[in-house]
């Protein structure tokens, strides 16, 4: 993953998305992960980055 990435993750039952290696939050909460995929890629084509998203439960990187 690249600085311009971003990354959708679950924390505290709520979905969030953040630039990779970041640990500020750039959009969310979110109520679904379909919601903060869809403004998790929005925010990372805007800015040239992929988006990934991560699975399971409150993941922490």
């Amino acid at each position: 993953m690249s600085q311009e990435d971003v990354e959708t993750y679950h924390q505290d039952g709520s979905w969030y998305n953040r630039e990779a290696g970041e640990s500020r939050n750039v959009s969310g909460p979110f109520r679904t992960k379909e919601e903060a995929v869809e403004a998790g890629r929005r925010y990372g084509g805007r800015r040239r980055g992929e988006h990934h998203e991560h699975h399971g439960s409150d993941h922490h990187e």
